[in-house]
């Protein structure tokens, strides 16, 4: 959304902190014409950064072996 809003390219927007992420997405659907409502956030929490985030989560590793049991699964040919 950014990109093809600002132009920008994947370096820059992996660069921008969350809560400027929020600000810029409520800017643009707001130009958009969507009904959008604007929160105060927190100031005071640390810098985040997007890609961090994200890295983080596809560390993580869930054991899904309970939530499968009794799913067939079709292979598509």
């Amino acid at each position: 959304m950014f990109a093809s809003e600002y132009g920008w390219s994947i370096d820059q927007i992996d660069d921008i902190r969350i809560d400027v992420e929020t600000e810029l997405a409520h800017a643009i659907l707001y130009r958009k014409g969507a009904k959008v409502y604007l929160t105060n956030l927190p100031k005071d929490r640390p810098e985040i950064n997007l890609l961090d985030v994200i890295k983080e989560k596809n560390e993580m590793s869930f054991d899904t072996s309970a939530i499968e049991e009794g799913i067939t699964w079709l292979a598509s040919q």
